[in-house]
């Protein structure tokens, strides 16, 4: 029996150990043109995680993005250990392929115990049980968002309003997207990989706000999006293999930038991680695909 997707991104998460604090990660079967940010940011985590002295809980990581990844080629993962303490520690890990800098991220680990609590409401929407799978609202839109169709599944989706390309054909608009994710199959113990996973699946959707907001597709408009950087804090542990609410919505885009913010809700409603991305996002009118 072949290896699933989910099997696939868990084992590109297994990184290979160079010493020193290097580390070698590899990339998937199905690839985007450029190394997926989600990958890059995940496999990042792992290394960072690596490097620990003490079982700390994740705070933040902020990556920026400064060149496109090959994904025919390994990218090492240089970790610099910037701070080591009982309860608190920092990592830079820098993503190299050759001489190439692909991103640098900062990761930030800490053990503050109990204080103040509260969260932010969730939205109402639909349980997962009662959404369409993607595969489902995928059927008749092969030809316009192929990548979407081709593309390594190792998370399952529902989404609680129309995706993009729907709403484009629908002729709508959006300013705000509300997906239901979590792993496409039975995930380890391991609370790193739940977290790993969740960073993944970060880089999905959170810039569908900016063009839904104008009412526009990929696939149906002509767009090119990239992202600069993308920063996740982490509040509460997560359970990965549950369904998790990722609710995004851009506040702003101007100069061709775009910036996409959200949180990850646990079934409870619980805030679990905050997600902020900005990307230059530009629309080329009259020249559709």
């Amino acid at each position: 029996m072949g290896q699933s997707d989910l099997d696939e991104l868990l084992a590109i998460l297994d990184l290979s150990a160079l010493g020193g604090d290097v580390f070698t990660g590899r990339h998937p079967r199905k690839n985007p043109v450029r190394t997926f940010g989600g990958q890059l940011m995940a496999q990042a985590f792992m290394a960072a995680t690596r490097t620990l002295d003490h079982d700390l809980p994740p705070s933040s990581l902020s990556m920026h993005f400064i060149a496109g990844g090959d994904p025919a080629a390994v990218i090492e993962f240089h970790v610099v250990r910037l701070r080591d303490e009982r309860r608190f520690a920092n990592r830079r890990v820098d993503a190299i392929q050759g001489d190439t800098l692909l991103a640098s991220a900062l990761v930030s680990f800490l053990s503050a115990g109990k204080g103040l609590e509260h969260s932010h409401a969730a939205p109402d929407v639909p349980e997962p049980h009662m959404l369409p799978t993607i595969d489902e609202v995928l059927v008749g839109y092969e030809d316009v968002v192929p990548i979407f169709v081709d593309a390594l599944r190792p998370i399952e989706w529902r989404y609680a309003n129309d995706p993009a390309w729907v709403m484009r054909d629908k002729g709508d608009r959006l300013d705000c997207n509300r997906v239901w994710l979590k792993a496409a199959g039975p995930m380890p113990t391991d609370q790193v990989l739940h977290t790993a996973a969740m960073i993944y699946a970060s880089d999905t959707t959170v810039l569908d706000s900016i063009i839904t907001t104008h009412g526009l597709s990929w696939g149906w408009d002509r767009i090119f999006a990239v992202t600069i950087n993308h920063s996740v804090w982490f509040h509460r542990p997560i359970d990965f293999a549950d369904w998790v609410l990722y609710s995004t919505m851009s506040p702003v885009a101007a100069e061709s930038r775009g910036l996409g913010m959200g949180h990850f809700f646990d079934r409870s409603g619980q805030v679990v991680a905050t997600v902020a991305q900005e990307g230059i996002v530009k629309h080329f009118p009259g020249a559709n695909n």
